[in-house]
């Protein structure tokens, strides 16, 4: 990494190369992960930095350090605007810099001049090296003070009277209390839906239905901020039948639960999949039940169809969506789903259209 090529002899400098070999040895070794970080930014900027040189000949603290020079302006230095003049080497001691000043003087060589130091930053300020000239009496008219917009917005023309400031503190108290937020008001069941940016856990245990203490969903609501009994559908409880077999029934109460009917191949019985519900939240997100759908071996991208009734059979209509954009609203209890490979059913689909959704689907 020498990059110190001169023709010593042939400028009639015939001792240099002994100061050269002389700092060479005293010299540290080059920093070289610190040097590759200096080119890189050099080269991130369009810079060429010129080859590292031994500083051997120049006095003060570089002697016997190897620089790192690049002609081009760095204004995201931290050291302010100017050429790149970095030492990539441990510098020496005063002893031993002393003793390499006092070989050079008896060689004969004159000091190379400095370093040349780097231009000052924006934020240094610049002594004006201009002389004071005389005073030139002006006749134009001193320039109008223009008054600060915003406080002109804020209070307006304020009454020149001793009042004054009074009344424009009365004026920045009203403008405050203008501008202080209101109580937001608690959502309702049919305010629009927005979904979780994160998938939230949901324990399937029948005894605590409740979410881990880091993210619950009902943390965006309050207490009292589920719509009243009125607002919402009454609930089923009576026994639900649904497969096709007589003898074989699923009975259950439908209260704080959602029940799923999954249709997964063509003419079999569905499969009933019990979800908890939770208090207080108006609406609930099938990507909330991740851990259940998969243990079903399930995706949030899987395409699924939703069973939506109409009055009559032939007017049903199946809704397609993926999986994880399906959101069901408070008071529903029951839904029928089938996978979009499913192409015929059985007598369990007309057990099932009693206890299907009404069609308020969200996606």
């Amino acid at each position: 990494m020498d990059g110190n090529i001169r023709i010593w002899y042939a400028e009639g400098r015939a001792s240099e190369p002994l100061l050269y070999d002389e700092v060479r040895e005293a010299a540290g070794d080059v920093d070289e992960p610190f040097a590759r970080f200096l080119i890189s930014r050099c080269m991130r900027l369009g810079h060429q930095p010129l080859p590292i040189e031994l500083q051997y000949l120049s006095g003060g603290p570089h002697l016997g350090q190897w620089l790192l020079r690049c002609k081009y302006n760095h204004p995201a230095d931290a050291f302010g605007e100017g050429e790149l003049n970095e030492p990539v080497s441990t510098a020496l001691s005063y002893s031993e810099r002393s003793r390499l000043e006092e070989y050079r003087e008896s060689l004969h060589l004159t000091r190379d001049r400095p370093v040349t130091p780097r231009k000052p930053g924006r934020n240094t300020s610049i002594k004006s090296t201009r002389k004071p000239s005389d005073k030139v009496t002006s006749t134009r008219k001193p320039r109008r003070k223009k008054s600060c917009p915003v406080v002109k917005m804020l209070l307006g023309d304020c009454p020149a009277s001793p009042s004054a400031s009074a009344w424009r503190t009365a004026r920045l108290q009203d403008h405050r209390n203008a501008s202080t937020p209101t109580k937001a008001r608690r959502p309702s069941s049919s305010a629009s839906l927005q979904r979780s940016s994160s998938p939230i856990l949901i324990s399937s245990d029948e005894d605590g239905y409740g979410l881990p203490p880091s993210s619950p969903p009902s943390s965006r609501f309050s207490r009292n901020s589920s719509p009243g009994p009125s607002a919402l559908p009454p609930r089923s409880s009576s026994p639900i039948n649904i497969s096709s077999d007589e003898g074989e029934d699923h009975e259950f109460e439908s209260s704080g639960r959602i029940f799923i009917w999954l249709f997964r191949e063509n003419n079999t019985d569905p499969e009933l999949i019990v979800l908890p519900r939770f208090k207080g939240v108006p609406y609930v997100e099938m990507a909330h039940y991740w851990i259940q759908w998969q243990q079903r071996e399930m995706k949030f991208t899987d395409d699924v169809r939703v069973l939506k009734v109409r009055r009559a059979p032939e007017h049903d209509e199946w809704e397609q969506c993926k999986l994880g954009s399906l959101a069901v609203r408070q008071g529903t209890t029951d839904l029928v789903l089938s996978l979009a490979r499913v192409k015929s059913w059985n007598k369990s689909l007309e057990n099932a259209r009693e206890h299907a959704y009404d069609g308020k689907i969200t996606f």
